[in-house]
């Protein structure tokens, strides 16, 4: 297994145990987080700490990841996943790519590309 591949299953087992311990020896102090579409949490969140409470809201939402599958080489991770949510009433089914950027084996930046954007900005608004 590439260690960048390990990298990102690592932030994906943490992310669901709530662990954010482990995760702060994953991201890079100044990660960024791009989220993209037009809803209450799109946007670019700079710093883990802005991260954190990103990823404290997804729990909230009763929000996890499957993954399908994760690439890697020496710069990059890719996971190919399917993310289950329960919000509000609304329910959310679809996959997503996630790719992030990984330097001195952290993770510096991170961008989420839905495979139906319409319906997570419906989801998260």
């Amino acid at each position: 297994m590439h260690p960048n591949e390990d990298l990102l299953r690592r932030e994906y087992d943490a992310f669901a145990r709530e662990d954010f311990t482990s995760l702060d020896e994953i991201f890079a102090d100044d990660i960024v987080y791009h989220v993209p579409g037009h809803n209450p949490f799109s946007g670019d969140y700079q710093g883990k700490e802005a991260v954190y409470e990103l990823f404290r809201q997804d729990r909230q939402a009763s929000f996890r990841s499957e993954i399908h599958d994760i690439l890697a080489n020496d710069r990059h991770a890719v996971a190919l996943t399917v993310v289950h949510g329960a919000r509000q009433g609304k329910i959310l089914e679809d996959i997503t790519v996630h790719v992030v950027h990984v330097v001195d084996g952290r993770i510096t930046e991170a961008w989420f590309f839905p495979g139906d954007q319409a319906a997570s900005d419906a989801f998260w608004s």
